[in-house]
């Protein structure tokens, strides 16, 4: 596996971002606004990474929990708009432009006021941006180590490393008095089906193939599954077709998959995933709907931390790779996977994985 190009809008986040940042920080004496006894109307952003916007659900529940009668405006990228929009309790999902920053502002003072603005953003320095431009009474998020993005808040909360990113975000949200109970929720519209199991070969970006799992390794545990009966469903998103199209004619005539790469979106994409015995995918937000509506997950993970990012819910569980490397995170733009053949992903042992599988479709686990 070669080493990824950087995004588009990881080298605009980047190049313009910092500088940008730095030059508004400069020009802006700083705000001290504090958090607002009633608030009508209140924002999320989070641009990228739908697992992330997925996690952010249960901040979205526990906001309406305190303040029923309020709306909640999420902005999100048009790849993560779909995640954005299957949080029930979002009132309006409206998208901005990473390639425009300009587009974007406009868009963002063209929404109005908020009493409350919540970034979510880790690392992008373009959501710090909009949160800069954005008019809202009490604006909270993240500081993070060596990302020059902290600038634009009243409030800041830590982001910790070692943290899963979920209580990083209990912390976040306690800037604004308001407490996360629960991992993120979503409801299970469909039954399961006894013999169902729905692998997820696929990162959400395709800058992420660092946390790709070998195919012949899919191939393992699709033989060893379809010989004890099981029906395999192969899901991803519309990128990952041609792909997926290889894989499944490189099967022969041997099995018979379901395929539903690309072709599943909101509701229908919540009711398939619901059926399944068992979902095993890579770290994608594949993995994250699933396991938050309590569907058995099995995740694989190699440069991503699962300290950070272990998928959330009470039939969740993970395989760490063994390489040294496991959880490096350096799987983003210029901090790419820093050897030129990445190893972690392919020390996961198939074996495990297909042992692992079963415990859990056969209630070892």
């Amino acid at each position: 596996m070669k080493k990824k190009e950087r995004s588009f809008s990881k080298k605009i986040d980047t190049y313009a971002g910092i500088p940008l940042l730095f030059a508004l920080s400069g020009l802006w004496p700083g705000r001290s606004g504090k958090p607002p006894r009633h608030i009508s109307r209140a924002a999320f952003i989070r641009m990228e990474s739908s697992r992330d916007t997925v996690l952010t659900e249960a901040a979205a529940r526990a906001f309406k929990e305190r303040y029923p009668e309020s709306e909640l405006v999420y902005f999100t990228g048009k790849d993560n708009y779909g995640a954005a929009s299957l949080i029930a309790s979002v009132d309006k999902v409206i998208e901005i432009y990473p390639e425009s920053i300009r587009k974007s502002v406009n868009t963002v003072k063209a929404s109005g006021f908020f009493d409350l603005w919540v970034d979510f953003g880790p690392w992008s320095r373009f959501e710090s941006i909009m949160t800069f431009f954005a008019g809202a009474g009490y604006k909270i998020g993240f500081r993070t180590d060596g990302e020059f993005r902290h600038f634009a808040y009243d409030a800041v909360a830590d982001l910790v490393p070692k943290r899963h990113l979920c209580d990083n975000i209990a912390s976040l949200m306690s800037l604004a008095g308001i407490k996360i109970c629960s991992g993120p929720h979503f409801a299970a519209p469909a039954p399961a089906e006894k013999n169902l199991v729905i692998f997820n070969m696929f990162p959400d970006r395709p800058e992420h193939g660092a946390r790709r799992w070998g195919e012949e390794n899919w191939k393992y545990l699709l033989s060893r599954l379809s010989k004890k009966g099981y029906r395999i469903a192969l899901t991803g998103n519309k990128p990952d077709s041609e792909e997926a199209d290889k894989f499944t004619e490189s099967l022969g005539s041997d099995f018979d998959v379901d395929y539903l790469v690309g072709r599943l979106e909101g509701k229908e994409l919540l009711e398939t995933l619901s059926k399944a015995s068992l979902v095993i995918s890579v770290d994608s937000w594949i993995l994250y709907i699933a396991a938050a509506m309590n569907v058995p997950v099995l995740g694989l993970y190699g440069p991503t931390s699962p300290e950070m990012y272990a998928p959330v819910g009470s039939r969740a569980g993970f395989i760490k790779s063994g390489a040294v490397c496991c959880g490096c995170q350096n799987i983003y733009g210029e901090e790419a996977c820093r050897i030129n053949e990445p190893v972690c992903m392919d020390s996961i042992d198939r074996g495990l994985a297909e042992q692992e599988a079963f415990n859990i479709l056969e209630g070892r686990l």
